[in-house]
């Protein structure tokens, strides 16, 4: 069965990531074989990446610090800062100061880039 919709470019990035995906099953809008069938993706959960549950959010890069969405990021590597905007996961583990110490990341979806 295939993943259709807006969302299923996000988690195409996913290669090998444990994932819930919430939707619609239907036909599918193009031949794909046998069954024919695909989910429109409404939502979905990154439930682990290299058996680990990543934060995923927007990243935001401004004079208050990094984060994704609300989660402080612990020195974030410059190409992360530069992907200010975007939705992206990332993996870590926790400081004494309960900020995330970034070991991986990735990108979801492309934003818009930039930081004050």
């Amino acid at each position: 069965m295939a993943l259709i919709g807006a969302m299923a470019a996000e988690l195409a990035t996913l290669d090998g990531a444990e994932v819930t995906v919430r939707g619609r099953a239907g036909a599918s809008p193009v031949p794909m074989g046998r069954g024919g069938r695909a989910i429109t993706v409404r939502e979905y959960d990154i439930d682990a990446i290299a058996g680990r549950k990543p934060v995923v959010g927007i990243l935001v890069a401004d004079s208050a610090g990094v984060r994704v969405d609300s989660v402080e990021l612990a020195d974030a590597p410059a190409r992360l800062v530069e992907l200010a905007g975007s939705k992206v996961w990332v993996i870590g583990a926790r400081t004494p100061a309960g900020a995330l110490r970034v070991d991986s990341y990735g990108v979801l979806r492309s934003g818009a880039g930039g930081h004050d």
